[in-house]
């Protein structure tokens, strides 16, 4: 749980950001009611489309054992917000996706040794 709810913080950080900057570089219109609406876009978001694409990112680019599922939370995760921090703008999910693609090219060419 802890996991998940760092890996929505890490999301809402970058793509909340990303999603009302241009509203909010208009002339008259406050922050506040852009990230309330911001955020009530990306809770639509995730009851609607979050499903497809989690279960994209679970099953269908590569087989990960869990550990390796959580590596690639908490590294995403890390980087998104560091990135946010500093205010370069960045995708949870293109981390996160180019994580796992890196772990599964990772592990598909390893050296298997062949003991005699």
């Amino acid at each position: 749980i802890s996991i998940g709810c760092l890996m929505a913080f890490s999301s809402g950080t970058s793509n909340i950001a990303n999603a009302i900057a241009p509203l909010v570089a208009l002339d008259g219109v406050e922050m506040t009611p852009m990230i309330l609406l911001g955020s009530a876009a990306v809770a639509v978001g995730a009851f609607t489309i979050a499903r497809r694409t989690l279960d994209t990112l679970g099953n269908d680019i590569t087989d990960l054992p869990l550990t390796a599922a959580i590596v690639v939370a908490v590294v995403s995760s890390g980087i998104v917000i560091s990135l946010s921090a500093v205010g370069i703008p960045a995708s949870f999910v293109i981390i996160a996706t180019m994580s796992i693609v890196g772990l599964g090219w990772g592990r598909a060419t390893r050296t298997v040794t062949v003991r005699q």
